[in-house]
Order: structure tokens, then C-alpha cells, then sequence
């Protein structure tokens, strides 16, 4: 688990992908307004805690988390989800409450 929830982060590092047996990540309470493509390297990950940032967009390689379980975007700034998201089979936990999203993939 990586937890950096609660700090004054505005960017993630591309080597992010570089922590292929990460199972969580939590960077809530931050002020990411993208992720870096390389986050869909994280093959391993079940839990990903986006929750109050400012992200605008998720990368489409998001779709590559075939492992991922928990998706929590809470309090974004999000029009639109990548539709790469359904190939994510395992997801049994999405919350999308306070964005702007009108269409599912």
C-alpha cells in the first residue's frame, strides 16, 4: 500500500508504473488534475483512491488495471470516464458521486 492521501500533491511521477506489484494506492485530498498514462502499469493494483482531487480526465490506460476492485473518483472534476474502464471485469466498487459525469461507458 501506498498512501499519500492528504498532502499538497499537483503531480504524480511517470515511475508510478514502475511499482508493478502495488496493490493500493491512495492519493485522496490532493490536487492531481491528470495521472500519468504509465498508472496502467500497475497491473497488480486493487485499489485505487482518487477521491477529492481536481482531475479532469482519467488516461485511457486505466483500462489496463485488470485487477482493480475499488475506483473511487469522489469529488472530481470529471466529465466523461475513459471507456477502456470495462475491460477493469473485477470492479465491484465505483463511485463517481460529486463530478460531472452525464454518460458511462
Amino acid at each position: 500500500m501506498l498512501s499519500l492521501r492528504e498532502n499538497r500533491i499537483r503531480l504524480l511521477p511517470i515511475t508510478v508504473g514502475n511499482l508493478i506489484q502495488l496493490l493500493t494506492l491512495d492519493v485522496a485530498h490532493n490536487h492531481l488534475e491528470h495521472l500519468p498514462n504509465e498508472i496502467g502499469n500497475c497491473a497488480q493494483l486493487t485499489t485505487l483512491d482518487l477521491t477529492h482531487n481536481e482531475l479532469v480526465d482519467l488516461p485511457e490506460l486505466i483500462g489496463n488495471l485488470k485487477n482493480l476492485s475499488r475506483l473511487l473518483i469522489r469529488y472530481n472534476r470529471l466529465s466523461a470516464i475513459p471507456s477502456s474502464l470495462a475491460n477493469c471485469l473485477k470492479l465491484d466498487e465505483f463511485n463517481i458521486e460529486g463530478n460531472n459525469v452525464s454518460q458511462l461507458p
